[in-house]
């Protein structure tokens, strides 16, 4: 009820929401997902910050984070919802640990 996906829904709705939610714990530098990769699934920080950055972009153009996200904050929803692939790479900037809506559970939502 503490994060953006969880506010203002009531306890039988986080019950339901609850049951669709995988968590996935990172340690600082794991990947949570790369460029390229498909977008099937979106993510709720409740520990860590999680950086979005552009990485490889050539020599004359260094690395570059777009944004870091503390706990609460829902990310990944873009390409998810648009079935795109991912634009850029999610990297843990600390110990970090998520909960993870795949697709197929957010289609039976």
């Amino acid at each position: 009820h503490e994060t953006m996906l969880g506010r203002g829904l009531s306890d039988g709705e986080l019950a339901v929401l609850a049951g669709l939610l995988e968590t996935r714990r990172l340690a600082r530098g794991d990947l949570v997902f790369r460029r390229g990769e498909p977008g099937d699934a979106m993510y709720v920080a409740v520990q860590g910050r999680i950086g979005i950055w552009l990485r490889g972009l050539g020599a004359d153009r260094p690395d570059r984070r777009l944004v870091s996200f503390a706990p609460g904050v829902v990310f990944g929803e873009m390409a998810m919802l648009s079935g795109e692939p991912r634009s850029a790479d999610g990297v843990a900037e600390e110990d970090a640990a998520l909960l993870v809506l795949h697709r197929a559970a957010f289609d039976r939502l």
